[in-house]
């Protein structure tokens, strides 16, 4: 089983969510980074996942994480585990993120949408999100983790002001802004 797992991820060049669901049923993604690196194969070629995204919206803004890793800002969310529905995994990463614990019929979701990262690392994943938003009804004290370094609230004027910016920009066809900034600023603007 080991020998065919190498030879088609290693033909493959990347592992799709069905050779996860084959050879790697219960791995998350950095056990099957440590796996490829074991066996020999390119650590950092992209592996597919699911994850989620949450959006904590309150009436002073949307608050965001200021990521350590690689600092900017991001939502709150990661990884779904294995077996894991993603209002489960949207409500432990809220959790382990802020330590707020929400009900699982306070996370509505918006989308799910497809996209690919690369972490300072080299590291490269293909997400397929689960977008999620959350009302709060004021900004809640935040107990920090090791994945941040603060957060802060973006202030909903604030983001249609950028909105409205990128829209005209990016409706032009700049080619040298990527398309996730679209999706981005989309999103927060969906959620005010």
């Amino acid at each position: 089983m080991i020998n065919a797992a190498i030879n088609y991820i290693g033909r493959a060049n990347g592992v799709s969510l069905a050779s996860r669901a084959k050879y790697f049923r219960r791995m998350d993604v950095l056990k099957i980074r440590r796996w490829l690196r074991d066996h020999g194969l390119n650590s950092h070629m992209t592996i597919e996942a699911f994850s989620t995204e949450i959006a904590l919206k309150t009436p002073e803004g949307v608050v965001m994480q200021i990521r350590s890793g690689e600092n900017c800002l991001g939502f709150f969310g990661g990884e779904l585990n294995p077996d894991e529905k993603p209002v489960e995994g949207a409500q432990r990463e809220l959790f382990e993120e802020t330590g707020l614990w929400l009900e699982e019929d306070e996370f509505v979701p918006k989308e799910i949408y497809s996209h690919h990262h690369t972490y300072p690392s080299g590291d490269r994943v293909y997400y397929h999100t689960y977008r999620y938003v959350v009302s709060y009804p004021t900004v809640p004290l935040i107990e920090i983790d090791n994945e941040s370094k603060g957060f802060v609230v973006v202030k909903h004027s604030m983001i249609k002001d950028h909105v409205d910016f990128l829209k005209k920009v990016l409706d032009t066809k700049i080619p040298s802004l990527i398309s996730w900034e679209r999706v981005f600023f989309y999103y927060l603007f969906l959620i005010i």
